[in-house]
Order: structure tokens, then sequence, then C-alpha cells
């Protein structure tokens, strides 16, 4: 599957990361959803900004990216005891330690 712009790959992200989050159990904060939505914002922006929206390998390891993080913000959750709420504290030390992950971070 190829997007055509940044906002149709920011609805599928958003998609992946709201069926990633539901699999896991996993709830977001508030301030961590803004986090993660603005994460997806931007990589969008950087996949139309680099010409590869319509490039179905370069879309699908930015979708399993998202998962990626996803799945590591769980962690961190679980690892600062506040699961099943990441928070943005759980945001941070995931993309401490999970970035660079493109197109994300």
């Amino acid at each position: 599957m190829s997007e055509t712009s940044d906002e149709g790959l920011r609805d599928r992200f958003t998609r992946l990361v709201e069926d990633e989050v539901h699999t896991l159990g996993l709830s977001l904060s508030t301030p961590c959803r803004g986090m993660l939505e603005r994460m997806v914002a931007d990589g969008a922006q950087r996949m139309e900004h680099d010409k590869v929206v319509r490039s179905r390998d370069k879309v699908q390891l930015a979708a399993d990216n998202i998962c990626l993080f996803v799945n590591r913000l769980a962690v961190q959750a679980k690892a600062r005891e506040g699961f099943p709420v990441a928070d943005e504290g759980a945001f941070v030390k995931a993309q401490l330690e999970g970035c660079p992950l493109w197109p994300f971070c």
C-alpha cells in the first residue's frame, strides 16, 4: 500500500499506534499521547519531504518502526511501574533508548 501525502501517512501511522496500544493493553497519558501524535506527524512530514511516501519499502519500514517504538514505550511504562499507563517520562526514556528510529526520531 502506498500513500499520496503526509496526511495519509499520518492517518495510517496513527491507526497503527492505536492498534498497537490496544493490543498491548497500554493507556497513554494526555501529554504522552500528544508527544506520540507529534512524533507521528513529524515522521510523516519527513517522508513527504524526502519524497518517499510512494515507496512501499519505506512506508513499511516506517510502520514497523512506529510499532517498535510503541512496544518500547510499553517496556518503559512497565519499568517505571506505571503500566498500563505510559506517561511523558516513559516516552522520553523510550525515545532516548530507541532513537534513531527512521523517520520518527
